[in-house]
Order: structure tokens, then C-alpha cells, then sequence
């Protein structure tokens, strides 16, 4: 008699449990910069520079704010804005801020309007644009109304886009929103897929960031502006996926 030998049963393969989400949120409402964030005080683009004394938090939210004044020969010589740069290396995943964008406004939600010679900035950075990828909307009023959206793998490698905005529905607030992963960044407006870049994708983890600096530049953010504006920012997240 004949004993047919079984065949050695396949083992069924553990199912791999997909990636814990990583997420940070802030949504500096504490009265205090939490200690995620480094307050720049170093040079700003075009000559400005940045300065602690212009990050508030005393409403509720990040205000940023931004001066521009002449030097006694009438010349411009003074623009000083704020940043934050998180301590936090990120790369792919969704990044989200929730702001509203350079006005005159000293207070998140009062009557404001954009003002001439000033960047509004919501980005993430590293090693001279090795990672940079970018929303940025111009003071200059002609322009107000268009953001613009950039990623860079180098200083020499990069894409960019304008698109024009719709009136926002809360005091000039708007939700900027991109979606990084390999070989594609999807930018968002409000919920609204605006643009996807394909080109010059960056690859290496980087800092989250946030500014309002200066310009006097008529084929960018405008001359300057005697005084102050604001830039208000609720909320920023990210989560790696």
C-alpha cells in the first residue's frame, strides 16, 4: 500500500499593517508659541530682515506682522516681517494653512486691504530650495487676487504656476493646501484642486514654514509701503499621507 505524501501546506503571509499617520497640528490659540517653531531673526528676501517683535500670538492666532519705513534721506531702508520655521523635518504628505493673506487689518477678522510691497508666504524649505515648495501671494492690489504656486529641486530646477483666486467668504481666509509625493505636488485652494506640478519634484524632507516680508519691487510684491500690515494664520497641520 501506497502512502501519497501531503503537500507542506503554503503559509498565509502576515498582513503588514500600513504606516502609523504622522501628524502635527498647531493652531496657536494658546497665547504662547508652542516649542515646535524657531522664531527667524535673521536677513529676509530683498534686503529686509526678520524680527520676533513682529510674531504675535495675543488674538487668538498667529499674527504676523510686517513694517515698512524710509530712512531720513527719503530712500527705503527698513522692512522688517516675521517668520516661523518649524523644528521638524516632513516629506511627503498633505500640508495645510489656514491664513489670511497681507492687509492692512490689525485684527484677524477687521476691515483690511492688501498693501504694496509685501509677500505672503506658506512653504517648506531646506538647504538652499534642495526642497522648496511654495504658496505665495503678492501685496501689489493688481495681484492680490492670484496665488502662485512653485516647487524647487535646486535653485536652477524649478515649476511654477499662477492662478487667479475667488473672493473668500471669511474675511479674506482661504485654506492653501499641497499634497507631496514622489514625482507629484497636487496645490489646493479652499478644497479646490488649482494645479498639479509634475516637474523638478523634490525629494528630501524639509521645514514646514511661514512669513511676511517685505518688497520694493514692482515685478514682485510691489513697491514699498510706508507702515503696517498683517498676515493671520489659524492653523497648520501635516500628516504623511
Amino acid at each position: 500500500m501506497s502512502h501519497r505524501r501531503r503537500p507542506t501546506p503554503t503559509p498565509t503571509p502576515t498582513p503588514t499593517p500600513p504606516p502609523t499617520p504622522i501628524g502635527f497640528t498647531d493652531t496657536f490659540n494658546t497665547g504662547a508659541l508652542s516649542s515646535n517653531w524657531i522664531v527667524s531673526t535673521w536677513a529676509a528676501p530683498f534686503g529686509g530682515k526678520f524680527s520676533s517683535a513682529n510674531i504675535s500670538l495675543s488674538q487668538g492666532m498667529l499674527g504676523i506682522r510686517l513694517t515698512q519705513s524710509k530712512n531720513p534721506d527719503g530712500t527705503w531702508g527698513n522692512s522688517v516681517g516675521g517668520e516661523l520655521q518649524c523644528k521638524q523635518l516632513f516629506g511627503y504628505g498633505t500640508y495645510e494653512w489656514e491664513c489670511r493673506a497681507s492687509s492692512t487689518s490689525q485684527t484677524p477678522y477687521g476691515v483690511g486691504a492688501p498693501v504694496s510691497g509685501s509677500i505672503t508666504g506658506c512653504f517648506n524649505y531646506i538647504n538652499d530650495s534642495q526642497t522648496e515648495i511654495d504658496f505665495e501671494v503678492e501685496g501689489l492690489a493688481a495681484r492680490s487676487n492670484l496665488i502662485q504656486f512653485t516647487n524647487w529641486s535646486t535653485q536652477a530646477a524649478q515649476q511654477s504656476s499662477v492662478m487667479p483666486l475667488t473672493p473668500t467668504p471669511e474675511a479674506g481666509f482661504r485654506v492653501y493646501k499641497f499634497v507631496w509625493a514622489p514625482g507629484q505636488i497636487n496645490f489646493y485652494v479652499d478644497g479646490v484642486l488649482l494645479k498639479t506640478h509634475t516637474k523638478n519634484v523634490p525629494t528630501t524632507p524639509a521645514y514646514a514654514m511661514i512669513n511676511h516680508w517685505g518688497t520694493n519691487n514692482q515685478d514682485w510684491g510691489g513697491a514699498a509701503t510706508q507702515g503696517d500690515r498683517w498676515m493671520w494664520v489659524k492653523r497648520f497641520s501635516f500628516v504623511n499621507r
